[in-house]
Order: structure tokens, then sequence, then C-alpha cells
């Protein structure tokens, strides 16, 4: 399966806040891409708060938002927020397979 990541940066002055907007799959891979993200957001401004949000993103793998979350807590970088949909969407590539038959 496919999953790309798309991000895109914002920056707010007064107060000073980065958000971080995710799209597209939220894997740990793609968790993984985002940290270097998030850290250099991080130094953009001076006591920024940082809030990463995935509530539009395509799909969000559980053990992936988990991870996300745990590296909010600020362990070993700054900490973030993280907003998301209480209810993940699921891999719609994934349902194709199901419908099919055949879960590769």
């Amino acid at each position: 399966m496919d999953h790309k990541l798309g991000v895109t940066v914002r920056l707010t002055i007064a107060p000073p806040a980065v958000t971080v907007d995710v799209s597209g799959c939220v894997t740990l891979p793609g968790v993984n891409a985002l940290l270097p993200i998030i850290h250099r957001a991080s130094r953009i401004t001076e006591r920024a708060t940082i809030t990463v949000d995935v509530s539009t993103a395509r799909h969000i793998d559980q053990p992936a938002l988990e991870y996300l979350s745990f590296l909010a807590t600020g362990v070993g970088s700054e900490p973030f927020t993280v907003l998301a949909p209480k209810l993940l969407p699921s891999c719609p590539d994934a349902a194709k397979l199901i419908s099919y038959g055949s879960a590769v």
C-alpha cells in the first residue's frame, strides 16, 4: 500500500505558535519522518506552543498515534500537543483488500 504523508507548517507570530498540519497516512514510518519537522518547528521561534494536527489525515494507525502522543510528552525534545479525531479513520486501501477477499 502506498502511504504518503503531507505536511504544512503554519506560524503565528502573536502569540507565538507553530501548527504542523498532517494529511495523508499517519503510520509509524510517517511519525518517524515527522520528528525532524517537529524539531525544526520548535526552533522557529522561542516559547512557541507547538501543535501537531492529524485530525484531517486520510487514515491514522493506532500504534502511530500512540507513539506520537508519547513523543508529545517531551521525552528528549520539546513537548507539543497532538490534535486527533476520537474515531481514527482506517486505511481505505486495506478496506478494499478485505472487500475483495484478499488481505495481503
